[in-house]
């Protein structure tokens, strides 16, 4: 009996492809780093930030030093709220810890309705310039 590489070879090759096909692919996957649950909850956290902050600055521009504000730069609150929703994560974070702080120091009486309206001001140009940008 003679040894023959080619049939040998194709004989290999065969059984090295059953195996490799028979088998899932799941044992070849690589692990993720991050599990698809944890994915999800970070981006719904995310998404959740993200709405309190719009919240936020639309409570300040809702307010009535809000629309003295908007009326004294002469900006419609529709144009501004269309401006916020194309606000990055970072930015919109800012002007919404902006917010909060002008109207939690002017609850607290260390803000007179003046400093509150300059914030809002400040706020509502920063918006329309960020806005701009885009």
């Amino acid at each position: 009996m003679r040894f023959r590489p080619v049939p040998f070879c194709r004989t290999f090759l065969a059984s090295i492809l059953a195996i490799f096909f028979a088998l899932p692919p799941s044992l070849f996957a690589e692990s993720h780093l991050v599990n698809p649950a944890e994915l999800h909850q970070e981006l719904l956290k995310a998404s959740r930030i993200r709405m309190e902050n719009q919240h936020a600055i639309q409570q300040l521009l809702s307010s009535d030093v809000g629309q003295k504000a908007l009326r004294s730069v002469h900006v419609d609150q529709v144009q501004v709220t269309r401006a916020i929703a194309g606000l990055d994560d970072a930015e919109l974070a800012r002007l919404a810890e902006r917010a909060r702080r002008g109207q939690q120091d002017f609850a607290a009486g260390s803000l007179s309705k003046e400093s509150l309206l300059i914030i809002a001001v400040a706020v509502i140009v920063v918006i329309i310039i960020v806005a701009v940008k885009v």
